[in-house]
């Protein structure tokens, strides 16, 4: 009889991708149309992030802007972020990750929790304000490496808020609402939702 393994089903072949899902996944890409590379500068939960959460949930999404180990910043696209109506934007502000997810019309702003924590109410609001022009709907992901890390933080994460778990990539859990990992009416996005 063969031994029970309490191991990930995403993890059994040595991969994160689950042969089964019909999600699309398509990997993270520069502005340019060229692949994103992720390098040692990195946070490992931001690599984990911009290899496994963007290609699965945001396939094919632009990086907007990345935060390496240090905090400065890898990638900034000032002329992109000007593009969606984001006139100003202070560095020091900026999640770990932002993509845009084109596909959506949705720009994901993804904080690494090993480096600040969860997007709190707190941090939250200050996304919300720093990104207030923006055309594209904001959409907010706290990134945990395991669900017992989470766990220590369930006081602290925003509702209407999404978390994505690296222990178990292909599932998220949605903090309140109907939407699942999706945009909120009151987000900071300007356009006109449809009413029902």
């Amino acid at each position: 009889m063969p031994k029970h393994r309490d191991r990930n089903p995403d993890q059994q072949h040595g991969t994160t991708r689950d042969a089964d899902s019909k999600l699309p996944f398509s990997p993270l890409k520069r502005v340019d149309g060229s692949l994103f590379n992720c390098t040692r500068s990195l946070d490992s939960l931001v690599v984990r992030v911009l290899r496994e959460y963007c290609p699965r949930w945001t396939p094919g999404a632009l990086a907007i802007c990345v935060r390496k180990r240090n905090g400065a910043l890898a990638v900034m696209e000032y002329n992109y972020l000007r593009e969606l109506g984001i006139k100003e934007c202070n560095p020091l502000l900026v999640p770990d990750a932002a993509v845009y997810y084109k596909q959506k019309d949705w720009l994901v702003l993804i904080e690494s929790t090993t480096r600040h924590g969860p997007i709190s109410p707190t941090r939250h609001q200050e996304l919300k304000i720093l990104f207030k022009g923006s055309k594209a709907t904001l959409v907010f992901v706290s990134a945990f490496l395991s669900r017992e890390g989470m766990t220590q933080h369930l006081d602290d994460i925003a509702w209407e808020t999404t978390v994505w778990v690296a222990e178990t990539p292909a599932h998220l859990i949605h903090f309140n609402g109907k939407q699942l990992c999706g945009p909120y009416e009151n987000a900071g996005s300007r356009r006109a939702r449809p009413s029902r």
